[in-house]
């Protein structure tokens, strides 16, 4: 890559990286061709895109963002993963991936102006997904309104009841 082409690639990503949800860096030395290949089409299948950078391309991304990352965090090699849609997918699919595998591992995650390390990032991925909290508020609202209909219910069940058992009775006289 020459220069020009560094410097579009570098405003390319920081392009990427301000309209991605959040940002994801790994450190992916060391996972073998399969694995890559099928933790790109889990990443993909969630919105996902991720590529590997050179450190010096991905710093000067960042500065173009004028988000201040940590040295540390630019040595090894390094994988950027950018989500489009759910911030917090990355952190769930490498994270379940690093179980099975042992890598990928995190880096750090840069997430509404915030820099999350790696234990954090676990914590992240530990999370219920939004469908699975929008389920579970589902749940609370209609408990109460369940419970109100079942109690109506059974206040008019109870009436025929004794309705009919009031018509049982003047049937035997």
């Amino acid at each position: 890559m020459n220069k020009q082409e560094k410097k579009e690639f570098v405003k390319k990503l920081a392009k990427d990286m301000s309209e991605a949800k959040a940002i994801y860096l790994a450190d992916y030395k060391g996972i073998t061709v399969n694995d890559d290949v099928r933790l790109r089409r889990e990443l993909r299948e969630a919105g996902v895109s991720y590529s590997v950078v050179k450190n010096t391309l991905l710093k000067r991304a960042f500065e173009k963002n004028k988000i201040e990352v940590p040295e540390e965090y630019f040595a090894q090699s390094t994988a950027v993963a950018l989500p489009q849609e759910d911030p917090v997918s990355p952190a769930k699919i490498i994270s379940k991936f690093l179980k099975d595998v042992g890598k990928p591992e995190f880096k750090m995650a840069y997430l509404d102006g915030t820099i999350f390390n790696a234990e954090d990032i676990e914590r992240l991925a530990k999370l219920p997904s939004k469908e699975e909290l929008l389920s579970k508020l589902v749940w609370v609202l209609q408990s109460p309104i369940s419970g109100f209909a079942s109690t109506l219910n059974e206040v008019l069940a109870k009436f025929v009841r004794v309705t009919d058992a009031i018509r049982q009775e003047k049937e035997k006289i």
